[in-house]
C-alpha cells in the first residue's frame, strides 16, 4: 500500500510539473500595457477619408504591435485603415491594417518597434476605404477623454493594447509576472512578495498533504 501511495504521488507530482512545463513554454504577443479603458461598445465610428483622434496616450518602450478591437459593419472587403501615435509633431509610431482584415479584437505590427517609453501621445485612427470603420472602447463624455473627429467628440475612448513585436515564451516573463503580482491590490499586499508567501504556502500544504497519505499508508499496512 506504502509504495502504491509513493507511486502515485510520484506520478502526480510528475503531471503537475509536465503540465508547468507546457504552459509556460507557450508562446504568444505579450501585453507590456494599454490604456486602460474597456472595449466593450463601439464608441467610435470613422467615416470614409476621416480621422478619429484622441489625446493623451502613453507608448511604452519595447512595444512592436498594437491591438484593439474594430468592425466595419460586416461590409467586404474590410477597408484599409491606419494608426498613428504621434507626440510634439513627431511621428513615435504608425501601422498599417491592409484591407481584407476580419472584425473582432486584431493585433497589427507597427513599422518599427519603440525604444523608450513617450507619454502624451496623440492616437489617430484614419479610414482610407469606402466604408465606415467602428472602433471599440469605453463610453464617455469629456474633451480630454473621448476621440474626436474633426473637432466633434464621439461618443468614448478607443481601447488600445502594446504588445511586444515578436512571441515570447512566458519563461521569458517570470520577472515581469513577479513585479507585477502585486499590482492593483491593497497597499499592504503592494509587491511581489505576497506572490513567494503564496508560493511558499502552496508547497507547505502539498508536504502536509504527502505526510498525511504515507501516514494513513503505514497505518493501514500496520492493522
Amino acid at each position: 500500500m506504502r509504495r502504491r501511495a509513493i507511486a502515485v504521488l510520484a506520478a502526480g507530482f510528475a503531471l503537475i510539473v509536465a503540465a508547468v512545463v507546457l504552459v509556460m513554454s507557450g508562446s504568444g504577443y505579450r501585453t507590456l500595457d494599454s490604456n486602460r479603458v474597456g472595449f466593450d461598445y463601439f464608441v467610435t465610428e470613422v467615416a470614409p477619408g476621416l480621422t478619429a483622434c484622441q489625446q493623451g496616450e502613453s507608448v511604452p518602450a519595447g512595444a512592436g504591435r498594437v491591438r484593439l478591437t474594430i468592425a466595419d459593419r460586416g461590409k467586404r472587403p474590410t477597408p484599409p485603415v491606419e494608426l498613428v501615435f504621434s507626440a510634439e509633431n513627431r511621428i513615435v509610431a504608425r501601422a498599417t491594417l491592409r484591407s481584407g482584415w476580419t472584425e473582432g479584437r486584431i493585433s497589427v505590427p507597427l513599422e518599427h518597434a519603440v525604444r523608450r517609453a513617450v507619454g502624451g501621445t496623440q492616437w489617430c485612427v484614419t479610414n482610407k476605404g469606402r466604408v465606415p470603420v467602428l472602433v471599440a472602447g469605453q463610453p464617455g463624455d469629456a474633451a480630454t477623454f473621448n476621440a474626436a473627429i474633426d473637432g466633434e467628440l464621439t461618443s468614448g475612448r478607443m481601447r488600445v493594447d502594446y504588445l511586444t513585436r515578436e512571441r515570447r515564451s512566458w519563461w521569458s516573463q517570470v520577472g515581469v509576472i513577479v513585479d507585477r503580482f502585486g499590482l492593483g491590490k491593497a497597499q499592504h499586499f503592494s509587491g511581489a512578495w505576497p506572490l513567494w508567501a503564496a508560493l511558499v504556502a502552496l508547497i507547505a500544504a502539498w508536504v502536509v498533504g504527502v505526510r498525511l497519505l504515507l501516514r494513513m499508508a503505514r497505518e493501514e499496512e500496520a492493522t
